[in-house]
């Protein structure tokens, strides 16, 4: 008898444990929480109920006990919510406003969850925040300025986003920032000189974005810096001088943009410096002697830019001759001095089409192409890679997965004899040229898995001759336009995956458009979404 007294003991203790966990946010009232101020546990509820929290890998206690405290996550102290910790917990949704109340908080990690939606302005009341992390996540929008009033924040990853807009200027104020990592988004427009106040820095990552313009010279001021990474955007301008006063400095990685000008002789200062990347650029002039003092180099990578190649190289006796041997073995072999500003020496194609290329290539970062081989190095615009010329004129461009970064020049239009073109794969960005629609023989046109945005010109229902048009998988807006009607010689469309105007009465049988989408794109209309979603690129073969 005492055992089953002792059986029911225990099962109405692990019902009564359930039912706890069972309090949904509804039910769930803060005003019977004991350890924090109700307008913090509301801020948490808040979060909760934004970010699915039922469908949180871990959300033990949340909702289910009067001590905030023990809730997953949760740090309490001196009567306050001071770090949120939910990296990698399957959060899906937005982040409320509410948080903004947190006013003790000094830790926000959010990574590695699939937070969606703009990162809310509100969260400039943190005052106390140290550290926020909500990289590797789908955010959009722009950067907050009101970060810039956390005085306090040491630590801000935003990377691996989709961040769009101009960094602000207000990060500029951060004065205790340490480590800032923005790469891998979508951000546009200038450096801002501001970032150069940032006097207790060590890490700034700006790599993978669309960042355009030139190097701030103020950024030489960062004389905390360790790791500098700019690659693989569109700056422009000379490397500053500035670059050789950060003593600190162990990485310098600016490849894949579109500098020139000379190398800074001012960088063989940099006596810290490891790995020094500036390759895929459009360097030129001599190597400087300097650099034989980066005695602490490990590697150096100098490929693909303008610069000059000594007669005699290499020269055993050179002390700067045996530093690069060393540490860049083929560079020499891997210079591009010729300019095709006019194309008046290509021999197999009219100027016009060439400066189409030239215009590519420039606009879309060819320096960084994965495979640029020959571009604007031979006379013969045949043998560039990816580019076909039949009967003295240009008639396919395959660039597909070629990690193209920029946008589609309106110069293609004058390829009027070309009937293949192939960009899909890439980072394209900004919208299609309506210019692309004098290519009246244009028979393929592959612009998939890209960052394509506004609308689709009606301009495209000139190409009376096209039968493949793939467009998904970008962020393409608006209405489709009624001129795709006249494309009668289309058998493949694809408009999957993008932000289009579905009509309120589609499908409509007796308007021609909706006849002729349901006929090449079924299903078109159930795959538009105004928030973008990353899919992995397909390589075409």
């Amino acid at each position: 008898m005492k055992s089953l007294l002792n059986f029911l003991v225990i099962v109405g203790m692990l019902l009564s444990l359930l039912g706890a966990e069972a309090v949904s946010a509804d039910d769930f009232s803060c005003s019977s929480v004991t350890d924090v101020p109700v307008v913090e546990c509301e801020a948490l509820v808040a979060l909760y109920n934004s970010t699915n929290g039922a469908g949180w890998t871990n959300n033990t206690k949340w909702l289910g006990t009067t001590t905030v405290g023990n809730w997953y996550g949760i740090t309490v102290q001196s009567g306050h919510v001071t770090a949120i910790s939910l990296w990698e917990n399957n959060l899906e949704g937005s982040l409320p406003a509410e948080l903004g109340s947190l006013s003790s908080l000094q830790e926000l990690r959010l990574s590695n969850n699939q937070l969606s939606g703009s990162i809310h302005a509100q969260l400039y009341r943190l005052s106390n925040l140290q550290y926020l992390y909500l990289n590797n996540n789908q955010l959009s929008g722009s950067i907050p300025p009101e970060l810039g009033i956390l005085s306090n924040l040491r630590v801000l990853y935003l990377q691996n986003n989709q961040l769009s807009g101009s960094i602000p200027p207000e990060l500029g104020i951060l004065s205790n920032l340490r480590v800032l990592y923005l790469q891998n988004n979508q951000l546009s427009g200038s450096i801002p000189p501001e970032l150069g106040s940032l006097s207790n820095l060590r890490v700034l990552y700006l790599q993978n974005n669309q960042l355009s313009g030139s190097i701030p010279p103020e950024l030489g001021s960062l004389s905390n810096l360790r790791e500098l990474q700019l690659f693989n955007n569109q700056l422009s301008g000379s490397i500053p001088p500035e670059l050789g006063s950060l003593i600190n400095l162990t990485h310098l990685l600016i490849h894949n943009n579109q500098l020139s000008g000379s190398i800074s002789p001012e960088l063989g200062s940099l006596i810290n410096l490891m790995f020094l990347f500036l390759y895929n650029n459009q360097l030129s002039g001599e190597v400087p002697g300097t650099l034989v003092n980066l005695t602490s180099l490990i590697e150096l990578d100098l490929d693909y830019n303008r610069l000059t190649v000594p007669g005699d190289y290499p020269n055993p006796t050179n002390p700067l001759h045996v530093f690069l041997s060393q540490k860049d073995a083929d560079w020499h072999l891997r210079q591009t001095p010729l300019s095709f500003t006019d194309c008046s020496s290509v021999t197999d194609v009219p100027v016009v089409e060439c400066g189409a290329l030239v215009a590519l290539y420039n606009s879309t970062n060819g320096a960084g192409w994965t495979n640029r081989t020959n571009w604007l190095e031979t006379v013969t615009v045949g043998s560039w890679d990816g580019v076909t010329v039949e009967s003295w004129h240009v008639t396919a461009i395959n660039r597909n997965n070629q990690n193209m970064v920029g946008s589609i020049p309106p110069e293609l239009g004058n390829l009027t004899h070309v009937q293949g073109i192939d960009f899909a794969g890439n980072q394209l960005s900004g919208n299609i040229p309506a210019e692309l629609g004098d290519l009246i023989n244009l028979k393929h046109f592959y612009l998939d898995f890209n960052q394509l945005t506004g609308s689709i010109p009606a301009a495209l229902g000139n190409l009376s001759s096209l039968q493949y048009l793939y467009l998904n998988n970008n962020q393409l807006s608006g209405e489709v336009p009624g001129t795709l009607v006249n494309l009668t010689s289309l058998t493949e469309l694809d408009l999957d995956y993008n932000r289009l105007t579905v009509p309120g009465d589609y499908p409509n049988s007796s308007n021609p458009l909706h006849v002729f989408l349901s006929q090449k794109d079924a299903d078109w209309h159930l795959r538009q979404t105004p928030l973008l979603t990353v899919y992995l690129p397909l390589v075409r073969r």
